[in-house]
């Protein structure tokens, strides 16, 4: 992917998220903003695939994608704490974000099996409620609480 479209997708990105005025849930709008970047990618399966061939077999590579990367996460934080999200909450709901998609978008390449991206993206959000929900019974069983 070109600098540019990553601008583009990015401004896309971030225009999804600041659009509303009205209150919404974190996990509604990471569905909506997960899933139209996945419809966004889904068309351009095969040259994803070679690209992140390319970009895994290069450190340097590697290195200069998780900066791209790491610049559009702040851009989102940036637009989530313009829609009315704590900075601290933008922060944690974008790098929440930014992990579910990755881990998506590298088992959707692998696999040319269904789901879908999106599918696979927005699929993935209600189960980190889970886990979180799993950490924390483990953590009272633990420290005598449950």
């Amino acid at each position: 992917m070109t600098g540019s479209a990553w601008v583009t997708r990015a401004i896309s990105t971030t225009t999804a998220i600041t659009a509303g005025r009205e209150p919404v849930r974190a996990q509604d709008l990471m569905t909506v903003v997960l899933g139209g970047l996945a419809d966004v990618m889904e068309p351009a399966r095969q040259r994803l695939r070679q690209r992140q061939q390319v970009i895994d077999d290069d450190v340097a590579l590697t290195g200069r994608e998780l900066a791209k990367q790491a610049r559009w996460q702040m851009a989102i934080a940036e637009a989530l704490v313009t829609r009315g999200f704590t900075p601290h909450a933008s922060d944690l709901l974008a790098a929440v974000g930014f992990t579910l998609f990755r881990g998506a978008l590298h088992q959707w390449l692998a696999d040319d099996a269904a789901p879908t991206l999106r599918e696979r993206a927005t699929a993935s959000l209600p189960e980190v409620r889970l886990v979180l929900d799993e950490v924390s019974r483990t953590l009272e069983v633990a420290s005598g609480g449950g």
